[in-house]
């Protein structure tokens, strides 16, 4: 579409065509024409939804594509095993092994929530490195939780872990406990 010289005041017909070099002027029957400020305004509030709902889509589609790879996550605690207390009702537990860059990390639990509604459980540990010039030689290192009397079902268990006491908890694992 060629450039058109536009009146001052937007209004009245466009009847002037700036000449671009190379490109051939427009056929009479396909040239619109604006006739006044209303036409614009029409055409700006036919286009403008049509825009918003373009961009709009385009947003939604970004949010649900789907994945192309996926990963099984490594797991940060090599070892899981369940400890039960002999005494009624039973009281559970948790040994939980992590492989540490070097020896003499100590791993504590901060925190052990109850079971949600959802039968979720949040572990909360904290590793602390060891004081002072230490070989690194990778060594498992284990932790023990206390759960309590746990309610029958499957129980997720998010495990959190921080090193050192400064940080903030990021989940690194997650285990499936099937009380019966």
């Amino acid at each position: 579409m060629p450039w058109r010289k536009m009146p001052a005041d937007l209004t009245g017909t466009v009847d002037q065509e700036i000449p671009r070099p190379g490109v051939p002027p427009p056929s009479p029957t396909l040239r619109p024409r604006i006739s006044s400020n209303t036409g614009m305004k029409q055409l700006a509030l036919v286009c403008l939804p049509a825009l918003a709902v373009l961009v709009g889509s385009a947003r939604a589609q970004d949010k649900a594509d789907p994945a192309v790879r996926a990963a099984v996550a490594t797991d940060f605690f090599s070892a899981a095993k369940v400890l039960t207390k002999e005494s009624f009702p039973p009281q559970f537990g948790l040994a939980l092994t992590a492989s540490m860059p070097t020896p003499g990390w100590k791993l504590t639990v901060d925190r052990v929530t109850k079971p949600d509604a959802e039968g979720r459980i949040r572990l909360h540990i904290t590793g602390r490195r060891p004081k002072g010039m230490v070989a690194q030689v990778i060594t498992p290192t284990t932790v023990h939780a206390s759960l309590g009397v746990l309610p029958k079902g499957a129980l997720l268990i998010d495990l959190h872990y921080r090193s050192g006491g400064r940080q903030t908890y990021r989940r690194v694992q997650a285990l499936v406990l099937n009380a019966r």
